[in-house]
């Protein structure tokens, strides 16, 4: 049986994968403040292809992308992501208690290196270009912490997305990421979880972003249609093949766009046709 929340929290992977999947460093022209989503090979939602193993976003203005790019860089000091996957590596490896907790103490200064733990560092750095991330744009700075909220609520709480045995952050020592399936800790024990109302608004905002710039097959930047042109259709979750700075079906997203077979019945909102089509419970 499929309760309302696995309905819900299906109906929203399944919005958020009308974006493009994003490999490596961020290009200057993805949107500058937002929400994205992390992906890992192997990490599936129950039967309906992957699943989001986190959810992060930027309290200052103008600063998603760099954001992101921390995930990618050399050290942890400004990155809790970096210091959660490297705890758990360091966890899996049987290193001591006391040096993996040195390892996720909070950051000290921009340009810290530990010689100690270089190696955990380069280790991150390969994990972190084996994921895949979608990038949403959210404008307003409350409306992009309450949309992480809620979804890492949902994400956390859905019986779908659970963790794959060999799922890294199992080996994590925050009980919050081993028990959620997420690199999160803030609110996967939150009851504030994204409800159905909340739907027709997530389906505006993918519908915006997907008429961004975006990176194009080999790293190429492109212009979408704009403000008037039709949603993208959904791409394929996990192409075997995928480029160094972005993952796509080989289509530009004007060719995208212009794939009606995934359009909705007349009248419909994509949000309702994705309900529609879900199984009941």
């Amino acid at each position: 049986m499929v309760g309302d929340r696995e309905r819900l929290c299906e109906a929203v992977h399944t919005l958020l994968e009308r974006l493009p999947p994003l490999r490596g460093k961020p290009c200057a022209a993805l949107p500058r403040d937002g929400v994205y989503f992390w992906y890992e090979n192997g990490e599936t939602r129950q039967g309906h292809g992957p699943r989001v193993t986190r959810v992060g976003t930027h309290t200052s203005p103008g600063r998603l992308l760099a954001r992101i790019r921390e995930h990618f860089g050399s050290n942890r000091e400004g990155s809790v992501f970096r210091r959660h996957v490297g705890a758990a590596l360091m966890a899996r490896n049987g290193e001591a208690e006391q040096d993996i907790r040195e390892w996720a103490r909070g950051p000290r200064s921009a340009g810290f290196r530990d010689e100690r733990f270089e190696e955990y560092e380069l280790r991150v750095t390969a994990q972190s270009h084996l994921g895949l991330y979608r990038v949403l744009k959210v404008d307003e700075p409350r409306e992009r912490l309450e949309l992480e909220e809620k979804l890492v609520a949902l994400f956390s709480h859905c019986a779908h997305c659970l963790a794959s045995p060999d799922w890294l952050g199992r080996w994590a020592p925050r009980q919050e990421i081993r028990r959620s399936g997420l690199w999160n800790v803030r609110y996967v024990w939150s009851p504030n979880e994204l409800k159905s109302t909340d739907l027709e608004r997530l389906q505006q905002l993918v519908d915006e972003t997907a008429r961004g710039e975006w990176c194009a097959e080999g790293g190429r930047c492109v212009k979408g249609d704009g403000p008037s042109g039709p949603p993208v259709p959904r791409l394929a979750s996990y192409p075997p093949e995928l480029p160094a700075c972005c993952a796509g079906d080989g289509r530009s997203p004007q060719q995208m766009a212009s794939d009606s077979s995934l359009a909705p019945e007349v009248g419909e909102s994509v949000a309702q046709e994705i309900l529609r089509l879900l199984p009941a419970a």
